[in-house]
């Protein structure tokens, strides 16, 4: 059983920004991929082969998309909660150091 820990918060708050920096990544993925999409059109024809390569990728690749911005999303939120996480170590901590100062000069 561990007996105690501690809480770095600067540290905890520089390591969330990783997280804000992968979602950046991500956005960027995502952009370049739908900029060379849109590029290339429909690419694929009209004929038989074409139409059956366009309904099998369309859903997929629709999906995937979204799977980028969504990942992205939540590594925005893991930056968030990680930041408010830090300043809740801090205000608790202050807190118990002014209750535990005050108890001590009575």
């Amino acid at each position: 059983m561990l007996d105690r820990f501690w809480v770095q918060p600067e540290e905890l708050r520089g390591r969330a920004g990783g997280y804000s920096g992968v979602a950046d990544q991500l956005e960027d993925i995502l952009a370049r991929l739908q900029t060379v999409l849109a590029g290339a059109g429909e690419c694929w024809g009209d004929d038989e082969a074409g139409r059956q390569f366009a309904r099998a990728y369309g859903g997929p690749a629709g999906r995937a998309q979204q799977a980028f911005h969504e990942f992205s999303e939540s590594m925005r939120d893991v930056h968030r909660r990680l930041a408010r996480m830090a300043d809740n170590y801090e205000r608790v901590d202050g807190s118990a150091a002014d209750r535990f100062g005050s108890g001590a000069e009575r």
